[in-house]
């Protein structure tokens, strides 16, 4: 008996109205939380940005309890003044949320609890930022593309090569370590560089492609133990994770070239943010 070939099946976005009916229905006071919704520029701005809804979710929730403080009844039905007045107890917190927009605390797992005592001592929460693993290394590849000069990509991404092709590594001189220290220092006062659309997917190719061969070694260990998960290609979801990024302003479009003719782009991702995305896609 044979096997026909699978049939696509295209799901659309969810539009506002879709959203707000989603959230309304895990809501005790639903009339309350549409108030929020609809009256809550934050909130469209998020469904600009994304329409996942548990990335919505996360990020809603803050806001809505920020929203329903001034409150002693949350039964309350709000008219259009009590609505104005909860809006402007809310919006004075609302850009330094749209700042944070991707930044959720990390869920509570049972290896964290054990540090749970020097959290308690004053050190800052672990901070994790709840975006895809396609976005994750589109940020990683933009901050490579414009904290490094092109010159530099085949010495960073195509030196593996084969044991015959290894060469014998020199001790930098003094000379050599003080025009490296200086070019560094160079990069930092030019700031981030730009870059063409080109050569960001080519550097998201070279660290995906050791990325996805990790998945493949763990698709196969799960697949002998009975597992089945789906096929997680990541550069098909690049062209909608690159539009977020660049709707939520990690990633700028600065004008196109006149000589090669193509947009270019530039990141505005620190490095401290670079490297916590790296660490939690599980990098070095």
């Amino acid at each position: 008996m044979g096997y026909g070939d699978p049939i696509p099946i295209y799901f659309p976005d969810y539009k506002e109205d879709d959203l707000c009916q989603i959230f309304m229905r895990y809501q005790a006071n639903r009339k309350l939380y549409y108030s929020f919704f609809n009256e809550n520029r934050a909130a469209l701005a998020l469904c600009r940005i994304t329409r996942q809804v548990d990335e919505l979710s996360t990020a809603l929730k803050p806001l809505f309890d920020k929203y329903c403080e001034p409150l002693n009844d949350l039964s309350v039905v709000p008219n259009e003044d009590m609505a104005r007045r909860l809006f402007s107890h809310l919006e004075p917190h609302i850009k330094s949320s749209l700042n944070e927009i991707f930044m959720v605390p990390s869920p509570t797992f049972p290896e964290v609890e054990a540090n749970n005592n020097t959290m308690r001592n004053g050190n800052a929460k672990k901070i994790d930022f709840n975006m895809s693993i396609c976005a994750k290394y589109l940020l990683i590849s933009a901050f490579l593309a414009s904290r490094n000069p092109a010159t530099l990509d085949a010495s960073l991404f195509y030196s593996k090569g084969g044991s015959g092709n290894q060469k014998r590594k020199r001790k930098p001189s003094e000379k050599a370590l003080e025009q490296k220290e200086t070019a560094e220092q160079e990069l930092v006062m030019k700031g981030p560089g730009t870059f063409p659309l080109e050569r960001l997917l080519a550097i998201f190719q070279c660290i995906t492609s050791v990325a996805e061969d990790s998945i493949e070694e763990e698709g196969e260990r799960n697949y002998e133990l009975g597992v089945q998960e789906g096929d997680g290609g990541l550069m098909s979801d690049v062209p909608l994770q690159l539009s977020s990024l660049c709707n939520a302003s990690f990633i700028v479009k600065v004008g196109s070239c006149p000589l090669e003719g193509s947009m270019r782009y530039r990141t505005t991702v620190s490095e401290d943010l670079a490297e916590k995305q790296c660490e939690s896609s599980g990098g070095t």
